[in-house]
């Protein structure tokens, strides 16, 4: 069996993301930067089973499911999948970047890096491709 090219893996998760939540609002357990990050991961062939199951509708509500995965912050969660912390500036298409969260609750804000330091995410409300000035940190998807 022939395997499929880890470029264009890539590039097809970063287009299932810009297709399902270009331009939607941020929908707390719908539209969010856990359920981008989840898409992401899925279509690049990780699966992350911390989230079967979990359901929230707020922001209080996501920082109890985030809890009740044991963890204290999206920084450990992420950390937990197992992925590989690497230099924001050497994020490829499909990897996950950390940017400042305004809520300190979640620590960070997940985006997805779409390529030439741009990242697909909540950006003031909405799900935007941005080119970022401060980056929190990033994770290889392998």
């Amino acid at each position: 069996m022939r395997q499929e090219n880890n470029l264009l893996v890539r590039q097809r998760a970063v287009d299932a993301c810009l297709k399902r939540f270009a331009g939607q609002a941020l929908r707390w357990g719908r539209t969010d930067c856990v359920k981008l990050t989840a898409l992401a991961l899925r279509k690049q062939g990780v699966s992350v089973p911390q989230l079967k199951g979990l359901r929230y509708r707020s922001a209080l509500g996501a920082a109890k499911a985030l809890e009740a995965t044991g963890h204290d912050n999206l920084l450990a969660a992420m950390d937990a999948t197992g992925l590989a912390r690497i230099a924001p500036a050497a994020a490829w298409p499909g990897d996950i970047v950390g940017l400042p969260s305004d809520d300190e609750r979640f620590d960070v804000a997940l985006t997805v890096a779409i390529g030439n330091g741009r990242v697909f995410g909540l950006v003031d409300g909405a799900f935007h491709p941005a080119k970022p000035l401060t980056f929190v940190a990033s994770w290889r998807v392998v």
